[in-house]
């Protein structure tokens, strides 16, 4: 039988709202007690705010310069790993691809080329592949994740991570540091939720066991899911009918 755990639409709002408020660079005020953030001496910064045009004293200098401090991101945030030392949903939320690329790097993945997936020494695998209509998943290349934006919010696109540590699906979901809308048992070990990042872009994310007693967790954008690849009908559906179909109940 399915299981659930169902909040309001209105009530998840109201408290997805002050959840947010730490989520926002991946909880980027936060840091590893002794360090000092990426490459041990500075914050990842947005690739588009990273630089200062010559002159200055300008509107558009101290426009660009606030920008950047805004846009910073603190890669040793605790909310980008998971209790067991994974890359976390909150980062592959929260990173742009460039940004999460970087942290990867950080964490000892490496790229193969022969997967096109990161692999760290454990060989858990970090992918992402883009969701066609006529069914293709191609893999991403090192150059294409890099252009994502934060969660792949707008492009057709599912990420795919390989974690390990936990004893249940329910307890993955039960490790999420992002604002969970609804979630749902829809088999003995595998579970769905609908999650959302700090630009408030709605995704489903999954949760089933593989055979080396990891689990796989894929992060579905909604571009993606309107694809039709994921559901019976095709057609063009939205991740509420998503929902229905994979769960038999509505979403909460």
């Amino acid at each position: 039988m399915m299981e659930k755990t169902v909040i309001s639409r209105t009530a998840f709002i109201s408290a997805a709202g002050v959840a947010l408020l730490s989520l926002a660079g991946c909880g980027a005020s936060r840091q590893k007690e002794g360090s000092v953030g990426f490459n041990s001496d500075r914050p990842v910064k947005d690739k588009a705010t990273s630089s200062t045009p010559s002159g200055g004293g300008t509107a558009a200098t101290d426009s660009i310069a606030n920008t950047s401090k805004d846009d910073a991101f603190d890669t040793w945030s605790k909310d980008c790993w998971d209790a067991h030392g994974n890359i976390s949903l909150s980062a592959l939320l929260e990173l742009k691809g460039w940004q999460l690329q970087e942290f990867a790097t950080q964490q000892g993945f490496k790229w193969d080329s022969a997967s096109s997936m990161y692999l760290n020494s454990d060989r858990r695998g970090l992918s992402v592949c883009e969701i066609n209509m006529d069914g293709s998943t191609p893999w991403l290349s090192e150059d294409e994740i890099d252009k994502l934006d934060k969660g792949g919010t707008g492009s057709r696109v599912m990420y795919t991570l390989i974690i390990g540590g936990y004893t249940s699906g329910e307890d993955v979901i039960k490790g999420f540091t992002v604002p969970v809308e609804d979630r749902a048992k829809v088999s003995t070990d595998s579970w769905i939720a609908c999650v959302y990042g700090s630009n408030m872009a709605r995704h489903v994310a999954t949760i089933d066991p593989i055979e080396s007693g990891d689990y796989r967790l894929d992060l579905i954008t909604e571009d993606a899911i309107k694809t039709g690849v994921f559901t019976e009908g095709g057609g063009a559906p939205l991740i509420t009918e998503y929902w229905m179909e994979k769960t038999g109940r509505e979403l909460n």
